[in-house]
């Protein structure tokens, strides 16, 4: 009959060239990622540019100069885009907050 392992008691240590090597791996993934992301964040800073700080946009003009659909928008104030509901029907956004917005939720990895 064959022993039973007790799983909960075993321990595995990875070597240091395995973890080493994870790292690498980890920075090259990292800058493919960033190069792939930094011409879309250009994008999204230079249509930001031409807009005061202060100034609302609704959601149908934000949803269409960023190219999401509502439901990404109603995902993105889920996740802390600040917005405004002065009527309690229509939303708006202050270009500010977008800029903030963006510049908490861009990183260079996962």
């Amino acid at each position: 009959m064959a022993k039973k392992i007790n799983y909960k008691n075993l321990k595995v240590t990875p070597a240091k060239n395995d973890v080493a090597s994870f790292n690498e791996e980890s920075d090259a993934t990292n800058s493919i990622l960033l190069s792939l992301l930094l011409p879309y964040l250009e994008k999204i800073i230079a249509m930001l540019s031409g807009y005061s700080a202060d100034r609302f946009i609704d959601e149908s003009e934000f949803c269409q100069q960023f190219h999401i659909s509502r439901k990404t928008a109603g995902r993105w104030r889920n996740n802390g885009l600040k917005y405004s509901m002065p009527s309690g029907k229509k939303i708006f956004y202050r270009i500010s907050w977008i800029e903030k917005f963006i510049e908490q939720n861009s990183h260079a990895g996962f």
